[in-house]
């Protein structure tokens, strides 16, 4: 990769984190759909580490406006919780419980 395909992508990747950080619940869906394309134009690219950070960053901004991305998806943090309660017993998780929690 050249210097200036590293800066672009830096660019890009920094342009969205402060889009996520800085949306409103109105505009999240849109943005939502954003992030998706540029997961899989990353993927298209072979580009696994970005593919993956924007991924990260449509997680985020479905979780804190409680937008499901799948069917099913829990993003309503009461049933995740109940839900994480049962996944840390069944992976054996609970050895400490600052961590774990």
């Amino acid at each position: 990769m050249f210097s200036q395909d590293i800066t672009d992508l830096a660019n890009l990747r920094d342009y969205y984190m402060y889009r996520v950080l800085d949306a409103s619940k109105e505009v999240a869906p849109s943005l939502l759909r954003t992030l998706n394309l540029l997961e899989n134009k990353m993927t298209e690219w072979h580009d696994d580490f970005h593919a993956g950070f924007f991924f990260t960053l449509s997680q985020i901004l479905s979780l804190k406006y409680e937008i499901p991305m799948l069917p099913g998806e829990l993003v309503k943090r009461i049933e995740f919780e109940q839900s994480w309660t049962e996944t840390k017993k069944r992976l054996e998780l609970d050895w400490d419980r600052e961590i774990v929690r």
